[in-house]
């Protein structure tokens, strides 16, 4: 007798439409589990390939449908983290070629461009982004050296200027090309054509600022004051026969010009209530003040007494929220210069000196004034600062 499934008699094929009955199980007992079908690993050497015919879905991300679920992976020094995603089901790897982040060079401290800077000539300036101030700027012998230079700098950082120089009819066209100057940059300039050592003088262009501020409301408006006045006797103390030495007069008005003015301006204008706070008080120095050179003996003690008046000052003004500063600018080719016995030699040796290979010039002085009358050197005060370029500290 034939069971229903059984195969045909003589050894015929059964019938293929018809299924493999299920095995028989015992009561409570569980279906076998159905091993799922897995894909392929890829080949060692194709990382990132998958097998023909085969398209990687990764899996939704719970939270937006449709796109993949990132994984954050550890960032590394020096690059930046790669964006990785789960793998998929079965261990694949995701395609396409991974992409490493491009290793970056350190930048140097201070950025690309002082990299570059190391590139410049020495002694060479470097732009910087300008300094803007506001109000004025009182400049004592503004018609040459640094006195013109300072006045062209403190207008171009958008101050008013007031101009105090001593020119005969032969030099005066320099002091007007100068003012006119200030004026195309679009700020005022005021210049008195007196003796700053004169106290009747300085009393009159005292009240003429003070008449200038009023009117306009800007009292207490003047930033910056400048004593650039170099006007002595250059003479030795010991002369033979003697009547060439030095005499008292001489003296005294060389100390009286280039030392002992600046105690007075400083009277005129802070009580005048010209300066206030935030005020900001220079005076030309040298190291001359400090050395001996042949007939020099008479500007080198107006010098040093320069900076005395400077410390002093500054130590009184303190209080009130003013600075002041001594400016011991290197060896600079100006008129003052030239009337000095063997000024030639002194500039060679100056170059020969200077880590940079040149002469101070007015302008490198004139920058490092504008950017001392900042707000933010309120602590800079009773020093002799060197523009110099390094001079001094060479042997």
């Amino acid at each position: 007798m034939r069971t229903r499934d059984a195969g045909p008699p003589g050894g015929g094929l059964a019938d293929s439409s018809r299924r493999t009955p299920r095995p028989l199980l015992a009561r409570g007992a569980e279906p076998p589990r159905a091993e799922p079908e897995r894909l392929p690993r890829a080949p060692a050497g194709g990382r990132g390939r998958h097998p023909a015919g085969r398209r990687r879905v990764a899996p939704p991300h719970p939270r937006r449908p449709g796109r993949a679920r990132p994984r954050p992976a550890r960032a590394q020094p020096g690059r930046h983290a790669p964006h990785r995603f789960l793998p998929r089901p079965g261990g694949l790897p995701r395609p396409g070629r991974r992409r490493r982040a491009r290793r970056r060079a350190p930048t140097p401290v201070g950025g690309g461009g002082a990299a570059r800077a190391h590139a410049r000539p020495r002694g060479t300036h470097v732009s910087s982004p300008p300094v803007t101030l506001g109000g004025w700027a009182l400049i004592l012998g503004a018609s040459s050296g640094f006195g013109e230079a300072v006045s062209l700098a403190c207008a171009r950082a958008g101050l008013n200027i007031f101009g105090v120089h001593l020119d005969r009819k032969a030099t005066l066209a320099n002091a007007e090309r100068i003012a006119g100057e200030i004026r195309r940059l679009g700020r005022e300039a005021r210049f008195f054509n007196v003796n700053a050592a004169d106290a009747e003088k300085r009393a009159e262009v005292a009240a003429e600022m003070q008449h200038t501020l009023e009117a306009r409301d800007e009292l207490g408006a003047l930033r910056v004051l400048l004593h650039s006045l170099a006007f002595g006797t250059l003479k030795p103390y010991i002369a033979d026969p003697m009547k060439e030495a030095v005499t008292q007069a001489q003296l005294d008005m060389t100390l009286d010009v280039m030392a002992h003015s600046l105690v007075y301006w400083t009277q005129e204008v802070v009580g005048r209530g010209l300066m206030a706070r935030g005020g900001r008080i220079f005076a030309m120095t040298s190291s001359g003040g400090a050395r001996v050179l042949p007939q020099y003996g008479p500007v080198s003690a107006a010098k040093a007494a320069l900076e005395s008046h400077i410390r002093q000052l500054a130590s009184e003004l303190a209080p009130r929220g003013i600075t002041a500063n001594s400016i011991r600018a290197g060896v600079t080719d100006t008129p003052a210069l030239q009337k000095i016995p063997g000024h030639e030699t002194i500039k060679e040796v100056a170059r020969r000196r200077n880590p940079s290979g040149r002469l101070t010039t007015p302008e490198d002085v004139a920058r490092a004034i504008v950017v001392l009358s900042h707000p933010d050197t309120y602590w800079i005060t009773g020093n002799v600062i060197g523009v110099d370029g390094g001079e001094e500290v060479v042997g």
